[in-house]
């Protein structure tokens, strides 16, 4: 989550007015990721998942840029940059295009290397490489894109050209391309380089062609359409479902705002009923319009229709997005709550006994299976820790040196596990320990297992009722 956290704090120091407490918390957190980030660089060059080797072309880029952005806004080590643009340099292929290195984490994007060329030349650029360092891969780029039609991999490959002034006119030509009578909303031809697809792998390519768009300064109605796609696209939660298209979606709507005048001067006020009662009046003016104001609905969450109407009194005609999201609570034993159909990921937890005493060990059994031509993604788990228990991390270290999974992560009442992309077809079963440590009658906290780059595809795990004597 680092890079979020760089994109709010570049846009708090580019906005003004922001409280110093608030822009010193955020440089903490940026801090602090930048200290982690380190960790997962590789003896002799690159960047890993878990900072093992072979270092990964991908993720190496990927960091890169992290580095570039976070450069903006705190003091970083001055080498990072250059011995990250050298190490990727040194990878490049005779003519000019990259390879990924197969290992146990290696993920499933098909035949990618000439959208994997155009990320690491674009990634390679934005941090400060001249166009000569990468013009043979700008060659490479530039021969294949007649005969290339994915809109992601035409998206990464715009964005690198609109950095070389010299390739303005190709990169113009290639952005009237990809919109070639659409107004926006592009589709991957298969996986992206971090495994997306669906709904997800539709946010990263149309961001990537907004920030390109942008970058061009092409057509203001083009550019709005893709902005509006990416509002209307966000989940209930604000985001864009993984942290990937999240964070591109992020670059292109704060790009998009850069663009723009200042707003000029307005004031108001937005009133929000439901069936004519009023539930809110947020007062707005050019100094706050773009903050996101929350209003609580709760009180108006009867059985029936209803309905939601907003009404803007204001010196100055304005747009603003609106979104109206919902949750409810279902019990698991309720009708229904567990009977959705069978997806691609399959999670199973049981327990060798649900009765014991304190200070018993307590063996959890995972069963984890793939199938269907989604899969194939690093998977998550993330596993409830059943109250007045804690896990017994020596059970879980012989996985970790098996392979069997990736890396684990115990933080309160979770354990969180990463296990290596699982191919169609296959499944993996293992065991962990916890300890009992309170008396306690109570079921198992929530826990699911889905893919890190596209969390739409998950499996929730059933509660299991436990008794500590």
């Amino acid at each position: 989550m680092t890079l979020p956290n760089i994109l709010v704090l570049q846009y708090l120091k580019k906005s003004g007015g922001a409280n110093p407490e608030v822009l010193m918390k955020a440089e903490q957190f940026v801090r602090t990721g930048y200290q982690r980030l380190l960790t997962f660089e590789v003896a002799g060059g690159g960047f890993s998942w878990f900072g093992e080797t072979p270092a990964n072309v991908m993720l190496s880029a990927y960091g890169l840029v992290e580095f570039a952005e976070m450069a903006k806004v705190i003091p970083i080590d001055d080498q990072i940059l250059p011995r990250t643009r050298a190490w990727l340099i040194s990878r490049r292929l005779p003519d000019g295009h990259f390879e990924e290195q197969r290992s146990a984490h290696s993920l499933r994007t098909g035949d990618s290397r000439y959208a994997l060329t155009a990320f690491v030349t674009w990634a390679l650029l934005a941090a400060g490489a001249r166009p000569a360092e990468v013009q043979p891969s700008l060659g490479y780029l530039l021969d294949g894109l007649a005969g290339e039609s994915d809109p992601y991999a035409l998206s990464l490959v715009l964005n690198a050209l609109a950095l070389v002034p010299e390739r303005k006119s190709e990169a113009q030509r290639l952005a009237r391309r990809l919109l070639d009578g659409r107004k926006a909303g592009w589709a991957p031809a298969r996986c992206t380089l971090v495994s997306s697809s669906g709904q997800t792998g539709e946010v990263e390519v149309t961001s990537l062609a907004t920030l390109g768009l942008i970058a061009l300064s092409m057509e203001a109605g083009a550019i709005r359409d893709c902005v509006r796609w990416l509002l209307k696209a966000k989940d209930a939660a604000g985001l864009w479902g993984t942290t990937t298209s999240s964070v591109l979606a992020l670059k292109a709507l704060l790009a998009d705002q850069c663009r723009q005048p200042i707003a000029d001067p307005f004031k108001g006020t937005v009133k929000v009923t439901v069936n004519d009662r009023v539930a809110a009046e947020i007062p707005v003016s050019d100094r706050t319009y773009d903050v996101v104001q929350l209003v609580d609905l709760k009180e108006f969450t009867t059985i029936g229709d209803h309905r939601v109407s907003l009404t803007a009194e204001l010196s100055a005609p304005q747009v603003f997005a609106v979104q109206l999201v919902s949750s409810y609570y279902l019990p698991w034993e309720t009708p229904g709550a567990s009977a959705a159909a069978p997806g691609p990921l399959s999670v199973k937890q049981t327990y060798d006994r649900t009765t014991l005493a304190v200070d018993d060990l307590m063996k959890a059994r995972v069963e984890l299976t793939s199938s269907g031509p989604a899969s194939g993604s690093m998977v998550l788990l993330d596993l409830g820790i059943p109250p007045g228990f804690s896990v017994e991390t020596g059970s879980l270290e012989p996985l970790v040196e098996s392979r069997t999974i990736s890396r684990f992560e115990p933080s309160g009442r979770q354990l969180t596990l990463y296990l290596p992309p699982l191919q169609p077809g296959r499944s993996v079963t293992f065991e962990y320990a916890l300890r009992a440590r309170f008396p306690i009658r109570a079921a198992s906290p929530p826990s699911a297992g889905y893919e890190y780059y596209n969390p739409r595809i998950r499996c929730d795990i059933a509660p299991v009722g436990l008794e500590v004597r």
